[in-house]
């Protein structure tokens, strides 16, 4: 035997799931508006240093076969520490 669920309880079951969606956006609301109260001048600070250490730096970049590494040679130049992962006549089928 099935019982039907009343009108009242949909109600409820319905109240329930918007009330969580209301808080949770609520929640979300709350958090985005105090990430944005940051102190902006500890970021401008960390992105100059940043820069200057990409500055100073080589990237490394890690090509997989030989003819990546000349791409990565010939556009990275003096910037770029390229690490074959193959060496110059491996075959990259193996």
């Amino acid at each position: 035997m099935t019982r039907k669920m009343g009108k009242a309880a949909s109600t409820v079951k319905w109240n329930s799931a918007l009330k969580r969606l209301v808080m949770t956006v609520l929640f979300l609301s709350v958090v985005f508006a105090l990430m944005a109260c940051g102190n902006t001048n500890e970021g401008k600070q960390a992105e100059e240093g940043m820069k200057a250490a990409v500055r100073d730096s080589k990237l490394n970049v890690p090509p997989t076969i030989g003819m990546i590494a000349d791409v990565v040679k010939e556009e990275g130049g003096e910037h770029v520490d390229d690490i074959g992962l193959m060496g110059p006549s491996v075959d990259p089928h193996l």
